[in-house]
């Protein structure tokens, strides 16, 4: 899987994870706002558009620190929570969702 299929697997998990359980998004704004970190709304990613990560990889990058301390706490009690924490931390998909940005918000001015 190329870099770009692994960030799109954590755009899709992440949703995954909050989209079914509202206590699960409220405790993660409550963490995101323990650490001053505005908690976004995971967004849903559409794999047919490009275009379409703009925004969820933007969301995901400005919580993530809070994303990370979620899943660490939810490790041992949810066991989605495990997956996505080794995919926040691969240092390959924390570089690609650095470095793919600047191109999505590029895309995006084109549009």
């Amino acid at each position: 899987m190329g870099i770009v299929g692994k960030i799109e697997d954590v755009l899709h998990s992440l949703y995954s994870y909050f989209s079914h359980s509202p206590k699960k998004i409220q405790k993660f704004i409550e963490l995101a706002n323990i650490m001053e970190i505005k908690g976004p709304r995971i967004l849903i990613n559409i794999k047919t558009c490009w275009i379409s990560m703009l925004l969820p990889t933007k969301r995901v990058l400005l919580g993530y620190h809070a994303l990370v301390l979620k899943m660490h706490r939810d490790v041992d009690t949810i066991t989605h929570a495990a997956h996505n924490l080794e995919l926040l931390c691969d240092l390959e998909v924390m570089l690609g969702l650095s470095c793919i940005m600047p191109m999505l918000e590029g895309l995006n001015e084109l549009m």
